[in-house]
C-alpha cells in the first residue's frame, strides 16, 4: 500500500513540474496564461507535496491510519 502511495505522489509532482509536466501544460493553455507564471503560481503546492512524499517515505504509518481506523 506504502508503495503505491509513493508512486502516486511522485507522478502527481512530475505531471505538475516543468518543463516536462503535461497538466501544466494543459493548466496554462486553459487559463491562457504562460507556463512559467503558472509554474510560479504552483510553488506552495510542489512544497506540500514534497512534504508529503517525505513524511510518507520515512513515516509508513501514516499510510495505514486510515484502514487501521476502518477495520475497528
Amino acid at each position: 500500500m506504502q508503495l503505491g502511495l509513493i508512486v502516486v505522489l511522485n507522478c502527481m509532482i512530475g505531471l505538475i513540474t516543468p518543463p516536462v509536466g503535461l497538466c501544466l501544460y494543459i493548466v496554462a493553455n486553459i487559463a491562457k496564461a504562460p507556463v512559467m507564471r503558472v509554474a510560479v503560481e504552483l510553488v506552495p503546492f510542489y512544497i506540500g507535496l514534497v512534504v508529503c512524499l517525505v513524511l510518507l517515505i520515512f513515516f509508513p504509518q501514516i499510510v495505514t491510519i486510515l484502514p487501521k481506523l476502518a477495520a475497528s
